[in-house]
């Protein structure tokens, strides 16, 4: 669907007039308590609001409809409003939350002719804040900072190249097709499953080498699995991928998916991110207090796989679900045996 884009929203002054110009359809902006005069004509609604005149009309015919908005209609935000209700919380902060959301674009920044793209550029500093969270969370298990950083960092290769492999795996009636783009980076397409199992697999020869042992350093990369994960997912929220399925509920944002179809959605990424750094803050309380004893990582395996298994469901595309979920309850019930068999 075509959004009405690339310019900013502005004001038109006239003797009697405060107009907001919203070209972007902006939701819940700095400006979404300004009340517009008395519903002006339909005839003159471009030139009033100053649209430009390279948006064509069939968008312009959808931008009411989909924007929940019309010529002299007050540009606060169903949306906006029917989450400050339910959750009463302050609409000023929602607005600003919800138009940062708005404004989010897959291309992030360009330097030097190079597009920097939103999924890869969270993903890779996602990499980078959870290996060093990781470091600073070894002391907690005896390990060595600079000996972790090391370990860390060969294993998000492997870990890469499986999350990429299983999420072409699950998606091969599409790559098949167009096969040069099972490794393009600026696209989306990571599946986590995939990246764990394999660094797993790989890593006890090299942990061997550098003298960690597998519980410590798994027990240490749990937090920066998790934290992570909660910054990648913001990149999926920008990118539009794993998104949620259209709702009219009160929990409902409207967000774009892979292919840039605005719809009020299920914010699964958000979900899932708020709940990555929820447990991340809850087991790093559990360890410095020194509450449980054993090893943490398959309890979060356990917390996370259950997740997952709930989240599933709310994602638009669903052709990979059964899966994915397969895979999650493999994963919680390895994760819960090894923890009861561990007492």
């Amino acid at each position: 669907m075509s959004r009405l884009a690339s310019r900013p929203a502005r004001k038109i002054r006239g003797k009697k007039r405060h107009i907001l110009v919203d070209t972007q359809g902006l939701l819940g902006g700095p400006y979404s308590n300004v009340r517009l005069p008395t519903p002006l004509p339909s005839s003159s609604c471009r030139e009033s609001h100053a649209i430009p005149r390279d948006i064509p009309e069939e968008t312009l015919r959808r931008w009411p409809a989909e924007s929940g908005r019309s010529c002299g209609r007050p540009m606060a935000s169903s949306v906006v409003a029917d989450v400050a209700d339910a959750c009463n919380v302050n609409l000023r902060i929602l607005n600003a939350v919800f138009y940062v959301i708005r404004i989010m674009t897959r291309i992030l920044f360009r330097w030097r002719g190079i597009n920097f793209y939103s999924y890869p550029v969270m993903l890779y500093f996602g990499f980078v804040i959870g290996i060093l969270a990781g470091a600073l969370a070894a002391p907690l298990e005896g390990v060595a900072a600079d000996r972790f950083i090391v370990a860390a960092v060969v294993l998000v290769i492997p870990a890469m190249v499986g999350s990429r492999l299983l999420f072409v795996a699950l998606h091969w009636n599409i790559y098949r097709r167009e096969p040069a783009r099972i490794w393009n980076r600026a696209e989306g397409g990571m599946a986590l499953y995939g990246g764990l199992v394999l660094a797993m697999v790989v890593s006890p020869p090299l942990l061997s080498g550098i003298g960690i042992s597998f519980r410590a350093f798994w027990d240490t990369a749990t937090f920066s699995l998790l934290l992570g994960t909660a910054i990648t997912r913001i990149g999926c929220l920008l990118n539009g991928c794993c998104c949620g399925r259209p709702t009219s509920g009160w929990l409902a944002i409207r967000l774009p998916n892979v292919q840039d179809v605005w719809r009020r959605r299920i914010p699964t990424q958000l979900l899932e991110a708020g709940f990555a750094l929820t447990l991340f803050l809850a087991l790093l309380t559990i360890k410095i207090l020194e509450i449980f004893t054993g090893p943490i990582f398959p309890l979060a395996l356990a917390a996370y796989g259950l997740c997952r298994l709930a989240l599933e469901g709310t994602r638009e595309f669903r052709d990979d679900i059964l899966p994915l979920r397969l895979v999650s309850a493999a994963l919680v019930v390895a994760a819960l045996a090894f923890i009861f068999w561990r007492r």
